[in-house]
C-alpha cells in the first residue's frame, strides 16, 4: 500500500468532515442557480468543488511533503502560486460565464478579495488535514 493511500485511509473520517463542510455550504449558497437549470447548478458544483478539491489535495499530497516539510520554500511557494494562478482564472472565467447565463452583472474585480481568502481557507484546511 501506498503511504498516500495509507495516510488517505488512516484520517478518512477528517476528509469525510471537510468535504462536508465544503460541499454544504456551496450548495445552499448555490440554489439560486436551480431557478434557472439543474444542470447549470450541477455543473457549478462540479466545477467550483473539483477546483477546490485540486487544490486541497495537490497541497495535501505534493507540495507539503515534498517542499514545505523540507524546506524548500521557494519551490513551495512557487506551487502555491500556481495553484491561486489556477483557482483565480477559474472562478474569473466560470463567473464571468455564469453571469451572463443567468444575467447577473460580473464583478469579478469587487469580489476578487472573497476569492482570495476562499483560496488561503482551502491552503489552510489542507494543512489541517496533513
Amino acid at each position: 500500500m501506498s503511504k498516500f493511500s495509507e495516510r488517505f485511509r488512516k484520517d478518512w473520517i477528517y476528509h469525510l468532515l471537510i468535504w462536508l463542510l465544503l460541499v454544504i455550504p456551496n450548495s445552499l449558497g448555490s440554489n439560486y442557480l436551480l431557478a434557472h437549470s439543474t444542470g447549470l447548478y450541477l455543473s457549478n458544483m462540479l466545477i467550483k468543488d473539483g477546483i477546490v478539491l485540486l487544490i486541497i489535495y495537490v497541497n495535501f499530497f505534493f507540495l507539503i511533503p515534498r517542499f514545505y516539510k523540507k524546506r524548500k520554500w521557494v519551490l513551495y511557494y512557487s506551487g502555491l502560486l500556481v495553484l491561486a494562478v489556477i483557482f483565480m482564472l477559474q472562478a474569473y472565467y466560470w463567473g464571468k460565464y455564469m453571469a451572463e447565463v443567468i444575467g447577473y452583472k460580473d464583478q469579478f474585480w469587487v469580489e476578487a478579495w472573497f476569492y482570495f481568502f476562499d483560496f488561503l481557507r482551502n491552503i489552510v484546511i489542507s494543512f489541517l488535514l496533513y
